[in-house]
C-alpha cells in the first residue's frame, strides 16, 4: 500500500507497509512526511520516527538502529547514539565510540567511562589519552595515583593495565594494552 498526498501547502507523505509480519510487526514499514509525525513500526522500520528490529530514521528505536537521535539495544549509529554499543557525535553506551562517547568503554575527543581513551580521559579506573586522568593514567598529561608517559616501559604498562582491569574481558584488558602502546 502506498499513499502520496499533495494539498495546497505542498504537504506530503509517503507510506509503505508491507502485509507480512512477524510477530504482528509487519516486515518492513516505511513512512516518511514533511511534518514528520507519524511514526514507522515494524521489523525493519524507515522513517521520521522509526520503532522497530532494525531502524533508520530521524528518531529511532530498537535492537539496531541508525538514525539523527538513536536508541538501539544492541548497536546504536546516530548523531546522538544510545546503546549496548553506541557510535556517534555523542554517544553513550557499554562500548561508546564518538567525538564525546560515556560509557563501561569510552573512545573519542572527550571520553569519560569505566575505562576512557581519547584526545581527554577521564575514568573511574584507567585512562589513556592526551590528557588522561585515572588512578591509572596514561598519556603525555597524565595524572592519577599510577601515571605512564609515552617511552615507559611497555612490559609494565601492560601488566599495570592487567590489574587495574582484572575484572574485565580479557578482548578489553588487550583493546587498552594497544591502545596504550600505540597512543
Amino acid at each position: 500500500q502506498t499513499t502520496i498526498v499533495n494539498n495546497y501547502y505542498q504537504r506530503w507523505r509517503y507510506e509503505y507497509k508491507s502485509q507480512r509480519t512477524l510477530f504482528g510487526l509487519p516486515l518492513v514499514h516505511i513512512r516518511l512526511g514533511d511534518r514528520g509525525t507519524g511514526v514507522a513500526k515494524g521489523v525493519l522500520a524507515i522513517g521520521n520516527y522509526a520503532v522497530g528490529i532494525f531502524t533508520l530514521g530521524g528518531f529511532s528505536l530498537g535492537l539496531v538502529s541508525i538514525g539523527g537521535l538513536s536508541v538501539g539495544l544492541l548497536f546504536s549509529l546516530a548523531g546522538w547514539a544510545i546503546g549496548g554499543i553506541a557510535v556517534g557525535g555523542f554517544a553513550v553506551g557499554l562500548l561508546a565510540i564518538g567525538g564525546a562517547a560515556v560509557g563501561l568503554f569510552a573512545m573519542g575527543g572527550g571520553a569519560f567511562g569505566v575505562y576512557a581513551a581519547g584526545g581527554g580521559a577521564i575514568a573511574s579506573e584507567i585512562a589513556i589519552g592526551g590528557s588522561a586522568h585515572a588512578p591509572l593514567a596514561i598519556g603525555r598529561v597524565a595524572e592519577g595515583a599510577l601515571t605512564f608517559v609515552p617511552g615507559s616501559d611497555p612490559a609494565q604498562v601492560a601488566e599495570a593495565i592487567r590489574q587495574a582491569a582484572s575484572g574485565a574481558p580479557r578482548f578489553l584488558q588487550n583493546l587498552l594494552i594497544f591502545l596504550a602502546q600505540n597512543w
